[in-house]
Formats: structure tokens, C-alpha cells, sequence
């Protein structure tokens, strides 16, 4: 997004000579420019006031200009954020440019200085191609940590590069008439205090809008229908919405162990007419395959290393006329809160909770009572997170073969981030959902990011903000329970789900699968990650101490496995920003 302002004359015009487009002016000048792809856009005016809706929803220009031309005395423009489905806002009013994302990160939000003139974006990569900026070595570093970093390190301003920063979600960016930027937070956590029934209630019927919101009257709609509760839930709505056009697409598993396609199976047998299409083992793309032509995307994500597989899939969607291809991502974030939730729950349930835990798990109480307690300071927990103290989210687990001097950059980032850190919630559990929904948004965005390069839009129902509100605004004993799997979302579809689906309390894994692709790709794998690294020539990994764990990766389980993948994640992604080659040499290790 441009200032609409003369300084923005030749910027636009790079721009437009890159390949994109001009999709809104304001005072004959460029203001919106970009490539839509499969995003919706939807604009209105009226006298000295604009408004833009770019995304996935369904709202008309009429209707767009009846809620817009009602909310602009008050200037609450964040109320338009009610719509269903996941966009950005943009609004010119008057002399004030406005810009909102979401808040669970799909759609974010970063801004650049060129030419002395503020430049907003939903991308990080054409902003630095504006002023030609390098890419952030210590932000690199930052996505190293496994499974994500601190959310107040992710969250703390930076991109992947500098000069560009990332507004955290939930928060808009203003420039003024000065052309001065501010930012505004317009989205906070809610506080869990909706009961059972009444959650139930809330969450059908967000979930029924975000799926609507997806629909279209003229094509089939896919579903990545895994056979867990959440993708089945996205393929029972869509066969409610559109009945036979529903495309449902399964993947198989090496693991004998599991068991999603019985349950897939059994959510299709209920949908007279629809498709489904299972994907063999032997026919789908293993992980890494392809990682040669990795995408080049916004910043590092397992996407752009398994890309062939990634492909694949979206194809299958397109080969059945779909456009769009709706995923359960989210769900577990937002339905099965940490069991710091016991925090919060009545004396009595908690008790009877935590010993139902602790049947399940086989385990001893004191190790749930230990899971269960509320956490220590934050800004403590977030300045000591490489060492353990963050038991306010997952994780960080620390690669072995990062360097000192890597480790003594993150440390002085992690201090800098705990001086003004504060929690999203003053119930942890709230904060850690949140924060886990973020770290997998920022994962999904980089997806939809490439399959929009094929025509087809990735939807994430479940990080959609009326989702997000209407699930987190439930009591966390009712999203989660020992006695019921996922109680809440059974209990929003009870009428929409095959009873027999509803029962199901196990969870499928791919851990064969990914294991078989290490061993197969261990000569390439070793020779990105061991010759002319780009990570090794940043001062970030030693090669020598990363070398053991290459030469082990089939075997490698936990938090070495993790921290792996996010290193070929960074690797690939610096060598694609930084115009290296990924080529496959013929280290053996």
C-alpha cells in the first residue's frame, strides 16, 4: 500500500513494471498496488473517504458502503473487522491512511520508509526490494529456535529484512496527515468465560460463516481432510454449504499405526455425492522432494523445502475444478489449551481434571500439577528462554550447533524483548493458545503464499478472527478435557457429524513418512547444509557440530528433529533471498 502521495509515483511505478497491478488510486495517485492472485477486492468511497476489503470474504461493495458510511463519524473502522473471514483493511479518511491485518497473523502487516515517504505492505520481500534492502542476520538467527521462538521475539518489530518492520497482529498501522506512522492495537484476547452450551452455539455458528465464506455458487470446494476432528468438522460444513461439489482430499500413511483414513472414510459416507480422493503412499511426493526449486517466499517455512509435495496436493484440488482448499490448521491451538487452564477451573473439577490426566497419560500427579501451574513473571520467563524459563509457551529448544556467537545475539534480543514484554492474557493458557495459533499462522501464510502461485486459495477457517474469538471466549475446561476429546467443537457439531466420528480420541502421525525422505535425501540435506552454508557464512550454525546430526537425521527424534527442520527452513530460505544456488553436491557424511 502507497501513500497516495507524489513520493510514491516511482516506487508504484517499479512495481507496476515487476508485475503488479494498480488495484485502488486516491487523488490520481497509486494507493493500493499489488497482485490480488485468488484475494477478493472489494473497495467503496464516498467524498474525502475510501475503504478496501482484500481477501477471503463475501462482502458487496453496496453492503460495504452502508457499514463503512455508518462508522465513519465515529471513526471505528475496526468494526468492519467483524465481517467473516480473514482480510486486510485498508482505509483512507481523509488525510488518514489506516491498514489492518487479522489477529492471528495470516494477514499481516509491515512497513518501510523510502523517499521519505511510509510504505505499507502485506510482504516483507517487495517492501525490501523497494529500498533494496539485505535480509536481518539476527532475525535469521531468531528462526532457528524450535518449534517457534518467544512470541515476544517474534513479535518485537523485526522482518526478515532490515529496514522493514512487522506489526504484531491484532494491531493497525496510521499515517497521519504528516505522514507520520502509529501504530493501534483493535483486537485483544478474550477473556474464557463463556459456558459450555453457550460456546457450543457461538462456535457453529463461526464456523458455519467461515466456511460460507468459502463457498462459491459455481465451483467445487476442496477439503484437506485429514480424518481428525478438525478437517472433519471443515468437510461436514462444506457438504452443508455445497453437498456433492465437496472434494475431499485424504492422504495415506506408512505408519500402520495410523489411522486417520478410517476416520476420513467414515465423514464421506456421510456425503452422498461428494468426492473423495485418497492419496496413496507411493503416490504423493515424500518431504524434501523437490527442495532444489525451493519457492522463493517471505521467510522461512517447511513449505518451500518439500515443495514437490506441497504441489501436489494443490493439484489435486485445481484437477477437481476447485479454487479454494480449506484446512484444519488452527484447530488444535485454539481447542486444546495448555493445562494451565486447571488454573482457572472450579476447586472440584480441577481436582477430578487433573487426576483424569494423570490416568491418561499414565503418568504421576505431580507431573500434571507441575504441567498445571501458573508459570513464573513473564519478562523473566522471556529473558530466559534459552535457558529453559519459558513455561509460558513451547519450547525455545536451541540448536546444538548454533554458535556462541549466535546464541550471545539471541540472548541480548530475548533482554531487549522482556524490558516492555507483557503476556496476551493474565491467564496463561490464554497466552500460550494465542501464542501457538500465531507461530503456526505465520507458517500458514508462507503456504497460501505459494499456492496462490497456482491459482488456488488455502484457507485456514480456524485462525478466521470470529473463530478465534468465539472458541477463546469459552471456558478453557470445556475446550479441553481427560474425559472428552476436544469437547467443545463435538459439541458445536453433534448434529453435523457422523456420531461414530465424534468418539474418536486418537491423533494420526506422519513420523515414517518424514523419516523414509531423511534417509532418501541424506546426500543432498548434507551437502546444503555442510557446503557454502549461508547460515555458516552469517556466523549462525557450525557446520562441524551440525555435521553428527545430518548424518543421524533418519534416526533423530525430539527436539533435534525439530531444530533440523528449522535449520534447512532458515537455509533454504537465505540462499533463495540472497540469489544462492541450491544445488545437490556429493558430500557423504
Amino acid at each position: 500500500m502507497l501513500p497516495g502521495k507524489p513520493p510514491a509515483a516511482r516506487p508504484a511505478a517499479a512495481l507496476v513494471q515487476a508485475g503488479a497491478e494498480v488495484l485502488a488510486w486516491a487523488d490520481d495517485q497509486p494507493w493500493i498496488v499489488g497482485r490480488a492472485g485468488s484475494d477478493r477486492v472489494t473497495s467503496t468511497s464516498a467524498g474525502r473517504y475510501r475503504v478496501a476489503v482484500i481477501g477471503d470474504h463475501r462482502v458487496e461493495a453496496a453492503e460495504l458502503a452502508d457499514r463503512a458510511g455508518a462508522l465513519r463519524p465515529s471513526g471505528r473502522w475496526e468494526r468492519l473487522l467483524e465481517l467473516p473471514g480473514s482480510y486486510h483493511l485498508v482505509v483512507l479518511d481523509g488525510s488518514v491512511t489506516w491498514l489492518f491485518g487479522d489477529s492471528a497473523g495470516l494477514r499481516p502487516v509491515f512497513a518501510t520508509v523510502q523517499s521519505g515517504a511510509v510504505f505499507l505492505g502485506s510482504r516483507a520481500r517487495p517492501l525490501a526490494a523497494l529500498g533494496h534492502r539485505h535480509l536481518d542476520v539476527d532475525h535469521l538467527a531468531v528462526q532457528l529456535l524450535a518449534p517457534a521462538p518467544p512470541l515476544a521475539l517474534a513479535e518485537s518489530g523485526t522482518s526478515p529484512y532490515r529496514g522493514v518492520s512487522e506489526l504484531p497482529p491484532g494491531t493497525a498501522a496510521r499515517i497521519d496527515a504528516s505522514g507520520a506512522l502509529r501504530t493501534e492495537a483493535w483486537w485483544t484476547v478474550p477473556d474464557d468465560d463463556v459456558g459450555a452450551a453457550d460456546g457450543a452455539v457461538l462456535l457453529r455458528e463461526a464456523l458455519r460463516g467461515a466456511v460460507a465464506v468459502r463457498c462459491e455458487a459455481d465451483a467445487p470446494v476442496a477439503v484437506e481432510l485429514s480424518g481428525g476432528l478438525d478437517s472433519s468438522a471443515l468437510s461436514a460444513l462444506a457438504f452443508e454449504r455445497v453437498g456433492p461439489r465437496t472434494l475431499n482430499l485424504s492422504r495415506a500413511s506408512a505408519d500402520p499405526a495410523n489411522d486417520d483414513l478410517r476416520w476420513a472414510r467414515l465423514v464421506t459416507a456421510a456425503q452422498p455425492g461428494a468426492g473423495h480422493r485418497v492419496l496413496a503412499v507411493g503416490e504423493v511426493p515424500g518431504q524434501f522432494d523437490g527442495w532444489q526449486q525451493a519457492l522463493p517466499l517471505d521467510s522461512p517455512g517447511p513449505t518451500a523445502v518439500s515443495p514437490a509435495r506441497a504441489a501436489f496436493l494443490w493439484q489435486q484440488a485445481l484437477d477437481g475444478g476447485a479454487r479454494v482448499l480449506l484446512s484444519g490448521k488452527g484447530g488444535d491451538e485454539v481447542l486444546l489449551p495448555p493445562l494451565t487452564y486447571l488454573g482457572s477451573a472450579p476447586r472440584l473439577l480441577a481436582r477430578q481434571h487433573r487426576r483424569g490426566w494423570t490416568a491418561l497419560r499414565g503418568t504421576r500427579v505431580r507431573d500434571v500439577r507441575a504441567e498445571a501451574a501458573f508459570p513464573g513473571p513473564y519478562r523473566a520467563a522471556v529473558a530466559g528462554a534459552l535457558d529453559g524459563a519459558m513455561d509460558w509457551e513451547s519450547g525455545p529448544w536451541v540448536p546444538r550447533w548454533l554458535t556462541v556467537t549466535a546464541r550471545r545475539r539471541l540472548e541480548e534480543r530475548l533482554r531487549d524483548a522482556a524490558a516492555g514484554a507483557r503476556p496476551l492474557h493474565d491467564r496463561p493458557h490464554q497466552h500460550t493458545a494465542v501464542a501457538a495459533l500465531r507461530a503456526m499462522a505465520r507458517w500458514n501464510r508462507l503456504q497460501a503464499d505459494a499456492a496462490g502461485t497456482l491459482g488456488l486459495r488455502m484457507a485456514y477457517p480456524f485462525q478466521d478472527r470470529a473463530v478465534l474469538d468465539a472458541a477463546l471466549s469459552v471456558r478453557g475446561h470445556h475446550r479441553s478435557s481427560p474425559f472428552a476429546f476436544k469437547p467443545l467443537l463435538t459439541g458445536a457439531l453433534r448434529d453435523v457429524l457422523p456420531a461414530e466420528v465424534l468418539t474418536r480420541r486418537t491423533k494420526g502421525g506422519y513420523n515414517a513418512d518424514d523419516r523414509a525422505a531423511a534417509r532418501r535425501h541424506r546426500r543432498g540435506l548434507a551437502s546444503l547444509l555442510l557446503r557454502d552454508s549461508a547460515l555458516a557464512d552469517h556466523g549462525l550454525v557450525d557446520p562441524a557440530a551440525l555435521a553428527p546430526a545430518v548424518r543421524e537425521w533418519a534416526a533423530a527424534e525430539g527436539t533435534d528433529e525439530l531444530t533440523l527442520l528449522m535449520t534447512l527452513n532458515a537455509e533454504v530460505w537465505a540462499r533463495t533471498a540472497e540469489g544462492r544456488p541450491l544445488t545437490e553436491g556429493a558430500v557423504l557424511c
